[in-house]
């Protein structure tokens, strides 16, 4: 891969149109003869059925609804959301049997057709797509949809797979290169530290809290919405 190819465009659309191209297979990335990468399915499935139970939970980048299911089972609802329809289609007929969770295509960082008073909500592998200049904006919409108090979860890579090839744009984005059926793609892939995690939620959230899962490569940070989002 020519690592000259870096481009200037729209970072959120070059993710959005990269995943799309995924939509068919994505769901298959989960299943692996790996004991620790099950120990570490199994550790993360654990934590966000007990923080979402009983709940109504709004998923961020959703995919192909493999959380979506782990939610499900503990959850009063599930409303799932991604900016992709062809994602939305596969987790939808995935996931069919399941009477508490609905769908919808919607775009993150404005979340136009989703509702108020959601009482949690969650995203996993979403963070590091995230612009550090727009974190601000996006986590005002996302607690906008939620009521004062509610648990948030966000799961995500402690590094890239890929790191030699990273550049580093104005803001401090990590962008890799990735190439998906004859296309160059240039996608953010941050992977920010637990100091500037907690830095950017610390004026939005209470009750941070920070962890790495143990033997896996992702982190995860919970919160909760603070009164008068």
């Amino acid at each position: 891969m020519n690592t000259n190819m870096f481009s200037s465009g729209n970072r959120e659309e070059a993710v959005a149109e990269y995943y799309k191209l995924q939509a068919a297979g994505y769901h298959h990335k989960y299943y692996r003869n790996d004991s620790e990468f099950d120990e570490c399915i199994k550790a993360e499935s654990e934590l966000l059925q007990n923080t979402f139970r009983g709940l109504d939970v709004l998923e961020i980048a959703c995919g192909t609804g493999f959380w979506t299911e782990f939610v499900a089972e503990t959850a009063n609802s599930v409303l799932a959301t991604d900016v992709n329809s062809s994602m939305i289609a596969e987790a939808g007929k995935r996931l069919s049997h399941l009477s508490n969770v609905s769908f919808s295509v919607a775009d993150a960082y404005c979340l136009n057709n989703v509702s108020e008073g959601f009482t949690g909500a969650f995203a996993v592998l979403f963070w590091c797509h995230i612009p550090r200049q727009r974190t601000g904006d996006f986590l005002a919409i996302l607690h906008g949809k939620l009521l004062p108090g509610s648990p948030v979860v966000f799961i995500c890579q402690l590094e890239d797979s890929d790191v030699k090839t990273h550049k580093t744009d104005k803001y401090g984005n990590k962008l890799a290169l990735r190439r998906k059926d004859g296309k160059d793609f240039t996608i953010l892939k941050n992977t920010p530290k637990k100091n500037q995690l907690i830095a950017d939620l610390k004026h939005l959230a209470d009750d941070i809290r920070y962890s790495v899962f143990p033997g896996s490569s992702y982190w995860c940070i919970s919160y909760k919405t603070r009164a008068g989002k």
